[in-house]
């Protein structure tokens, strides 16, 4: 995957300011709190592929956030 084949994960804060920028690294995982975080994914010029959960447990959703 190269930097000009796009597909990027962008992550603000609650103001809405850049918090990461995640380039699509084969065989990586990016976890995060999708209410937390608003984010976007950049358009891709080449085939991206991506897996989306969803945990809901209120025992997991009490733990503090990092």
């Amino acid at each position: 995957w190269n930097s000009d084949d796009g597909g990027e994960l962008v992550l603000y804060n609650k103001e809405n300011i850049l918090e990461k920028i995640i380039q699509p690294v084969p065989g990586s995982l990016a976890i995060f709190m999708s209410e937390e975080f608003p984010h976007e994914v950049k358009l891709c010029h080449k085939e991206r592929r991506s897996f989306t959960g969803w945990i809901h447990n209120q025992e997991f959703h009490d733990l503090p956030t990092v």
